[in-house]
Formats: C-alpha cells, sequence, structure tokens
C-alpha cells in the first residue's frame, strides 16, 4: 500500500472508532435517562393508587378490582395488590392464575419493608417491562404494596431508531471522513513523494536535483538535508571531474 492509502486509512480508523464510542455512550445516556423518568412516573402512580385506596385495596372485593381497573387503564399499567405476606389480592387484569400466587420480586420484598423501588424485568416473551413497587400504609404500618407493571417497549423502540438514525450519519459522516481522509493524505504524502523522486533522480546521476519543501515540519528539515547532501555530491562531481581533466591533460602533454 501507498503511503497516502495507509495515512488515509488510519485517518478513516480513527474516525469509524470515535463515532461508534459516541454513538454508544449516546444511547447508552438516552436509556438511562428514559428508564430514569419513566422509573419515576410509575413509582408516582403506584403511589397515587396505594395512597388513594388504602383504606380497601386489600379488601378482596369489587370496588377494590374496579378501582385499580380505572387506574390501570388510565396509567397503561397492570396493577397488582399484594397483602402484607406478598400474595396477590387484586390484579387489573383479572388473571386467575395470578390469584393468592406469592410474588418474591426483589422490588416486591423492598415495598414489603416500607420502601418504594423499581426494576427493569424480561418477560418470557421477550418483552421488557418495569415493575415499580410501593408499600400500603395503614395506622403508620405497612398492610401490604401495590406493584405496577408497565410496558417499555415503546421507550426500546424509540431508541431503536434513533440507534439505526444515528448510524445512517454516521455512514453518511463516514464516508465524508473518507473523503477528507483522502485528500489530507494526498496532502500529507505530497512532499513525501516528491522527496522519494528526487532520490531516484540523484541515484540516476542527476545530481543537479532539488526539492522544493518549504514546510517547517520534520519533512521540511529532511528536505532540507537532502538539497544539502545534493549539493555537496553535485560540488564533489565537478572537483571529481575536473581532477580527471585536469590529470589527463597532464598525462597527455610531454615534460619539458
Amino acid at each position: 500500500l501507498r503511503i497516502h492509502t495507509k495515512l488515509a486509512v488510519t485517518y478513516l480508523l480513527v474516525i469509524a472508532i470515535i463515532l461508534l464510542l459516541i454513538n454508544s455512550q449516546v444511547i447508552r445516556a438516552l436509556e438511562g435517562n428514559y428508564l430514569a423518568d419513566q422509573e419515576a412516573k410509575t413509582l408516582a402512580n403506584a403511589n397515587i393508587i396505594a395512597l388513594a385506596g388504602q383504606d380497601y385495596l386489600l379488601m378482596q372485593n369489587e370496588q377494590a378490582v374496579s378501582f385499580i381497573k380505572q387506574y390501570g387503564e388510565q396509567m397503561q399499567s397492570r396493577v397488582i395488590v399484594l397483602d402484607r405476606k406478598g400474595r396477590v389480592t387484586a390484579d387489573s387484569f383479572a388473571e386467575e392464575w395470578l390469584e393468592e400466587k406469592s410474588l418474591t420480586f426483589d422490588e416486591v420484598k423492598s415495598a414489603l419493608k416500607g420502601e418504594e423501588t423499581s426494576g427493569v424485568h424480561k418477560l418470557k416473551n421477550g418483552e421488557r417491562v418495569l415493575y415499580a413497587a410501593v408499600p400500603i400504609v395503614r395506622d403508620e404500618k405497612t398492610a401490604g404494596a401495590v406493584m405496577l407493571v408497565t410496558s417499555l417497549e415503546e421507550i426500546y423502540a424509540n431508541l431503536e431508531n434513533i440507534r439505526r438514525l444515528m448510524s445512517l450519519y454516521s455512514v453518511v459522516g463516514g464516508l465524508a471522513a473518507l473523503l477528507v481522509s483522502l485528500l489530507l493524505a494526498a496532502h500529507f504524502a505530497s512532499p513525501i513523494n516528491r522527496l522519494a523522486a528526487a532520490v531516484r533522480r540523484v541515484s540516476e546521476g542527476h545530481l543537479d536535483q532539488r526539492v522544493d519543501i518549504n514546510s517547517k515540519d520534520e519533512i521540511g528539515l529532511l528536505a532540507e538535508d537532502f538539497n544539502e547532501m545534493a549539493a555537496k555530491l553535485e560540488e564533489a562531481d565537478r572537483t571529481l571531474r575536473h581532477f580527471l581533466a585536469d590529470a589527463s591533460h597532464e598525462l597527455k602533454t610531454p615534460l619539458s
């Protein structure tokens, strides 16, 4: 590979690595912000339900079921009510398999200890959801917990769209960077190529060859050294030719 090609490839690799790192950090930061906002919103909703229904959520009657269904629809979340032992007493989805079942998620355990918490989980079908659980407090004691299950698929779909858009921009930026890197590589390689051509000319016997490189960097210094060397070689060659010419003349001229 020629030097300007190597330089272009190096520039392109550096730019590609930088773009990949930036994309990764941006997506990670956006994911963290989106999830933090969703967690805060879901915990707030769970607290609203726990506070508004603290007197009858654990009664296991139609009023409790109707209450959590209404709030679940408004908040676009599944609402599950648990007693102090972690057993399900009401479910806004009213699925029979969940009735009286004990849930042992960390979020439930924390809520039953009087702490509100949330966490991201992945269901068997691959869907990512947020569990947010808060305690139900009655008479200053934890009587149970409310857990909201909120889908995160919309958030991750948005993140995927952003990732694709950033990838597209990165490809366009990469192509532009390739063009710029080729131009820069050609610019930086030009004096080196001229210097190499001059070296070849000198090796062929053209000792009057010089290079016109005015930069003050290492290439410029090398060009100055080359010109100085070529001048000395030319002077040495001229001196040698004069010496040989004089010697030849003296040999042809008889002594008087």
